[in-house]
């Protein structure tokens, strides 16, 4: 299991690589409703999930076609509530389990 991290800054962007290849996320705070949204591009698998809700035990890629991949979802330290806003990256990890560990 890797760890993404996150930080409670209301809009940012970040790079990281994993399972060899470069995601891309943008996370974006909404003030009404309050909650997070995640963008995550993949573009050498041409993968461009947008406006994604940020909330707990969710594999962000499932569904998706991706099956070269393995889970990406946020976990809760502390319970099973969805993210506020000071929590994230603290309370609230965003963690990718590679494939072969994923099942």
């Amino acid at each position: 299991m890797l760890f993404v991290p996150l930080q409670a800054y209301p809009a940012y962007e970040f790079r990281t690589e994993l399972d060899g290849y470069l995601f891309v996320f943008r996370v974006l705070w909404l003030g009404e409703p309050e909650q997070w949204i995640i963008d995550v591009d993949i573009d050498e698998l041409d993968v461009h999930c947008h406006g994604l809700a940020l909330v707990t035990g969710r594999d962000l890629l499932f569904g998706r076609g991706l099956y070269q991949l393995g889970m990406l979802a946020l976990i809760d330290q502390q319970g099973n509530d969805d993210p506020d806003f000071a929590g994230l990256g603290d309370r609230w990890k965003l963690v990718y389990i590679p494939l072969g560990e994923a099942e």
